[in-house]
């Protein structure tokens, strides 16, 4: 099983968190959403891991991607 923690494993990670986030709130309306408080506490932490991802990105990825 390849474990390496590179680029490309952080980037799927946070496409991974995005689709998650696109999937549950799809057609979904605000009201809904400030309703369902376990949907936003689940959003809320995906937001946070996608974070957490992106500062894991190489510096080089970074620079490369304009990130700074």
């Amino acid at each position: 099983m390849d474990n390496e923690k590179n680029d490309k494993f952080y980037l799927e990670k946070v496409v991974s968190d995005l689709n998650f986030i696109i999937e549950k709130t799809k057609n979904k309306t605000q009201f809904e959403l400030e309703e369902n408080e376990i949907l936003v506490d689940s959003i809320m932490f995906r937001l946070i891991q996608m974070a957490e991802n992106i500062e894991k990105l190489s510096i080089e990825f970074k620079m490369k991607h304009n990130y700074f």
